[in-house]
């Protein structure tokens, strides 16, 4: 069954909450693509953001025959590039190696081990970390099967901040 070129998106109006009056207002847009049998990926900069402030962004779609729909909010918060610093010692992992992060900032952490497949063997997430140091032994997380390369991902805020390639012996 064909589809009219009316059903697809034809813009998105990008919205941010005004934390005065808890409304959103539009920025600005993205151009639709229509349909495509492929991902189509979109991208959005707001340069009218500072470090270390909490902000609420949505998405309203608008259809080319003029239906809308409102996205799940998402909360974004901007770290300078320095929030953090991740070391893992000893590499080669062994049941004594421990991931050691530095904070500047309170920060939610969620870590995630992948097999050299790219399929994930481990994660853990302990959640909102103070500022200073965080250690955690890596066999808590991951117990390698088998030797081999490992990816080791740290996620500060939900946005990957280090990424380290390990060997098990």
């Amino acid at each position: 069954e064909q589809c009219e070129r009316n059903d697809f998106p034809a813009v998105f109006e990008v919205e941010k909450l005004n934390p005065n009056d808890n409304s959103f207002s539009n920025i600005g847009w993205v151009d639709g693509q229509g349909n495509s049998v492929q991902p189509v990926y979109y991208s959005f900069n707001d340069n009218e953001v500072e470090t270390g402030q909490d902000y609420f962004y949505r998405l309203r779609q608008i259809d080319f025959n003029g239906q809308e729909s409102l996205s799940e909010i998402a909360h974004v918060r901007l770290r300078s590039d320095q929030n953090s610093s991740v070391l893992v010692s000893p590499n080669p992992l062994t049941n004594a190696s421990v991931l050691q992060i530095e904070l500047k900032e309170i920060s939610e952490i969620r870590v995630v081990f992948l097999n050299s497949l790219g399929q994930e063997v481990g994660s853990v997430q302990p959640g909102l970390i103070s500022t200073g140091s965080y250690s955690l032994p890596l066999n808590e997380v991951f117990k390698p099967l088998e030797a081999g390369i490992y990816t080791l991902k740290v996620f500060v805020d939900d946005i990957p901040n280090f990424v380290k390639v390990l060997k098990s012996k």
